[in-house]
């Protein structure tokens, strides 16, 4: 990007592989999902998992990118976490809104973002994906792990003092 300073370019640099790294996430999610073959629920976990990660770090690079277009700087990463964590939907909506806010002549606006912006706000099916993933990402990720350390319901722990 034009005028950035070294320590700019280098974190766009590193953007752009992370960028690259969420992107082979969802293919391997979605080559997983293409070969399960039974019912099992190790192969549906992966396939969540990559789609979950590779969603997330995708949205939050395009409104890295977004943030440093319009502000040339970056959203720190407490900001990330505590604005977006792993809530997919909320990062959809956060890249919605940045669409809204993308600034110069408004025929290039209309064109930059007319059918993404209609994709992301609109198709059914990739809404009802994300929210099934951020599902998946807030909740079910660790279920097994949360269940096994969770305390007893006769309020006993697993053997941890508090």
């Amino acid at each position: 990007m034009e005028g950035s300073t070294f320590k700019e370019s280098v974190k766009i640099v590193y953007l752009e592989n992370s960028l690259n790294r969420s992107l082979k996430l969802i293919r391997l999610g979605i080559k997983k999902l293409e070969n399960v073959k039974s019912i099992n629920h190790e192969d549906y976990y992966f396939v969540f998992l990559y789609l979950s990660i590779g969603f997330e770090f995708l949205m939050k690079i395009m409104i890295s990118f977004k943030s440093y277009k319009d502000n040339k700087s970056f959203p720190t990463k407490e900001w990330l976490q505590k604005m977006m964590n792993h809530d997919l939907n909320k990062l959809r909506e956060g890249i919605i809104e940045n669409y809204d806010k993308i600034s110069g002549d408004i025929i290039a606006k209309h064109r930059e973002i007319e059918n993404d912006k209609k994709f992301i706000s609109e198709n059914h099916i990739l809404i009802i994906l994300i929210k099934f993933i951020t599902d998946f990402a807030l909740k079910d990720r660790y279920f097994e792990l949360d269940y096994a350390i969770r305390e007893q319901r006769n309020g006993k722990t697993n053997g941890i003092k508090k």
